[in-house]
């Protein structure tokens, strides 16, 4: 479960989800402006989105020579909904509130 901008709701018979090929991940509706969550710096070729069981979403970089990485993930941004395995605070390291 993930709930992206509250505070503007999309119209749920015209919403979609899309990753394209800049490597910008967005939801666009009829009834809304594109909400953009995530654009990637070039070069953006081989990003993956990816649902997990547990409810994270994430968008990883994918090499042959190096492990994937993770870019962005849907449990760094909760909103009024926590799920098993997010957390809470900030990450002194990363970055993340």
């Amino acid at each position: 479960m993930w709930v992206a901008k509250r505070n503007q709701p999309v119209d749920a018979d015209s919403v979609v989800l899309s990753l394209d090929l800049s490597g910008q991940l967005k939801i666009e509706s009829n009834n809304t402006k594109t909400i953009i969550l995530y654009s990637s710096p070039p070069p953006s070729n081989n990003i993956v989105a990816t649902s997990l069981d547990i409810g994270n979403f994430l968008l990883q970089h994918h090499r042959s020579d190096v492990t994937e990485s993770e870019l962005w993930k849907s449990f760094d941004y909760p909103t009024y909904t926590l799920l098993p395995g997010m957390m809470l605070g900030v990450n002194f390291k990363t970055g993340p509130n």
